[in-house]
């Protein structure tokens, strides 16, 4: 991770806290959980080095909620996203697969 990253963990981290704490505080089916797609596009837009993003802000965000399992909740949404990516085949490690900075 580089200096130059810093905006770019900046709004991630910005806009997963919003939607966590949007889906949290909506009436939406179990299905629609925007802030695991946003979690699994910054991955596979910028590498793994969004977790560092989105890690923090499902925790504080599930923390704002009063939750007293908020580091298991970040946990869990954490390994979603990796397990998506990893699924996807689009980990940084891959010198095969295109990236862009």
């Amino acid at each position: 991770m580089q200096r130059s990253d810093l905006p770019k963990l900046a709004i991630v981290a910005i806009v997963y806290y919003v939607a966590v704490r949007l889906g949290l505080e909506t009436v939406l089916p179990a299905q629609f959980w925007a802030a695991a797609g946003i979690g699994l596009a910054a991955i596979l837009r910028w590498g793994p080095a969004m977790l560092v993003a989105t890690v923090p802000a499902h925790f504080v965000a599930h923390l704002a909620e009063g939750s007293l399992l908020s580091f298991a909740a970040a946990a869990y949404g954490a390994l979603q996203a990796v397990e998506a990516a990893t699924q996807a085949g689009s980990w940084s490690w891959r010198p095969d697969v295109p990236r862009s900075s």
